[in-house]
């Protein structure tokens, strides 16, 4: 059968499974709602459909807080084909207490120190076996439905090898603050420091990961978009989904949030441009007006208005 994102509920015959809401330890004492007494219904994956197998990894150190969140969110997309690791950096908080109630869903599972971020990333990608790849921190969470979008979506495009879509900005206690909108990805965007792919949420083929360098363990808070620069320097095509993929999480620990990491973010982006101009065929004088072109574009639409639209 022909998978068409367009199509919500395709022709059923038999549920492969029922959902995992049930089975999973109960919510928190006053959790409810999405990720905790909700779950993607398994109706939708049609047993008509050889749905390829999605692998995910979290990397985790002392998240404590937010990670319940994180491994339900995945856990109750309910998708039949899941194959899941955490490589957690040797948490002190609650954490691996959290992970442990949930080992019996997990692929596998370890807490000991690592290089970084980067490192537990590449650890779990190193052994997973899917045909589909990504990663979501201990700290972000996905949308329902999710996975489903992701998936259906690559598997409907062939000679796609990323898709990824929007974001909700949640605060610590989960609350929606804001959202991401994500636009497509081009080599020039990414000169002039226009940011387009939310990692959290996206997917790639497996087979992209492979040919690609691993994330890059020295670069602590741009991995991902060094990877993504990668993969579209070797020609692999993305895809944005018009769908909130992800609730990504700001709070004062987050890599994302910090003013020191801010700095070291635009340090390592510095790096990849630099890169960028020296490797790509894009020479220097159409790097300076593609510059200016964006600089102009910038004056002229309020940059919010592409990245955080207030809700």
């Amino acid at each position: 059968m022909i998978l068409k994102p367009g199509t919500l509920f395709l022709p059923l015959t038999k549920l492969k499974y029922m959902g995992l809401l049930k089975e999973l330890p109960a919510p928190p004492p006053g959790k409810s709602g999405w990720p905790w007494t909700e779950e993607v219904d398994p109706v939708i994956y049609s047993s008509e459909v050889e749905w390829p197998k999605v692998s995910m990894v979290t990397p985790s150190f002392n998240q404590g807080q937010f990670i319940e969140e994180t491994i339900r969110s995945i856990l109750l997309q309910n998708y039949p084909d899941l194959e899941y690791f955490i490589f957690d950096a040797g948490s002190t908080d609650e954490t691996v207490e959290i992970i442990q109630k949930y080992a019996n869903w997990l692929s596998h599972w370890k807490s000991e120190s690592d290089r970084g971020q980067s490192h537990a990333i590449n650890k779990g990608l190193n052994m997973a076996t899917g045909k589909y790849q990504g990663y979501l921190n201990s700290d972000d969470a996905l949308t329902p439905k999710s996975l489903w979008h992701t998936a259906i979506t690559l598997t409907a495009n062939l000679g796609v090898s990323v898709v990824y879509g929007h974001a909700y900005i949640t605060d610590s206690n989960s609350k929606v603050t804001g959202f991401i909108a994500a636009i497509g990805f081009s080599i020039h965007k990414t000169v002039n420091r226009i940011f387009c792919v939310i990692q959290p949420g996206s997917l790639w083929l497996a087979s992209a990961y492979g040919s690609s360098p691993k994330f890059n363990e020295s670069n602590k808070t741009s991995m991902d978009g060094e990877f993504y620069v990668e993969l579209l320097l070797r020609n692999h095509l993305f895809k944005k989904i018009d769908q909130p993929l992800v609730f990504f999480r700001m709070h004062p620990e987050s890599i994302t949030y910090s003013i020191k990491t801010k700095q070291q973010s635009a340090s390592a982006w510095d790096e990849i441009i630099s890169n960028l101009s020296k490797t790509h065929k894009t020479n220097r004088l159409q790097i300076f007006f593609m510059r200016a072109y964006y600089f102009i574009l910038r004056r002229i639409i309020n940059t919010k208005f592409l990245f955080l639209r207030k809700i």
